[in-house]
């Protein structure tokens, strides 16, 4: 408070001045545009903007939305950052919000998880032949959307004992396999670079 005086012929005046603190005026998020895929995250940050022209970090009561929330979700992950969690394909905004001052909206592109490859499954997984047996194994790729594949010729395959077993390793009869001798050996098969389930024979 500041006692405020005015004189003139003779004559004065007083009133009282009461200087608030700097109020908060408007809020900045960034990245405006954003792409990321079903699963990821993104971290945003914001600038409060106050009346006094200055900039300061976030009141912790800033509260992160997204317009459509089941494109993503939105929560804090600090007073002036927020992060944003992609759910499905779809576009939706992200905002932070501070009692009445709402911050710009920053567009967020969420794409589809891209689908990878989860694990590759031989089979037999195991077994007792007799000599001079053959017989063809199968090798199937499992995918991240639930979806599976057949793919015994675009594998290769490995016995760890080819004098008992021996097994085409690739081309159009891969992983067909031979009894040699007595014994056991391990077979295994490689697709994409990841290496199946071990068959013991």
């Amino acid at each position: 408070n500041s006692e405020i005086t005015a004189t003139f012929s003779g004559f004065s005046a007083t009133t009282t001045a009461t200087v608030t603190p700097a109020v908060l005026t408007d809020i900045h998020i960034d990245p405006e545009n954003g792409n990321i895929n079903a699963g990821d995250k993104l971290s945003y940050s914001a600038t409060g903007k106050y009346s006094d022209e200055s900039f300061h970090d976030l009141p912790s009561n800033g509260q992160w939305l997204s317009s459509n929330p089941d494109i993503a979700s939105a929560q804090p992950i600090g007073v002036t950052n927020g992060e944003a969690t992609g759910l499905n394909e779809g576009t939706t905004n992200i905002t932070v919000r501070v009692g009445d001052i709402i911050s710009n909206e920053a567009v967020l592109t969420v794409a589809p998880a891209p689908i990878t490859l989860d694990s590759v499954k031989i089979t037999p997984t195991s077994g007792l032949v007799i000599l001079e047996a053959e017989y063809q194994f199968t090798a199937k790729a499992f995918y991240s959307n639930g979806s599976d594949a057949d793919v015994t010729r675009q594998a290769t395959w490995f016995s760890d004992n080819e004098e008992i077993i021996g097994i085409t390793t690739t081309g159009a009869e891969a992983g067909y396999a031979y009894a040699l001798a007595l014994g056991s050996a391990n077979v295994s098969a490689v697709y994409d670079g990841m290496t199946s389930n071990s068959a013991n024979i």
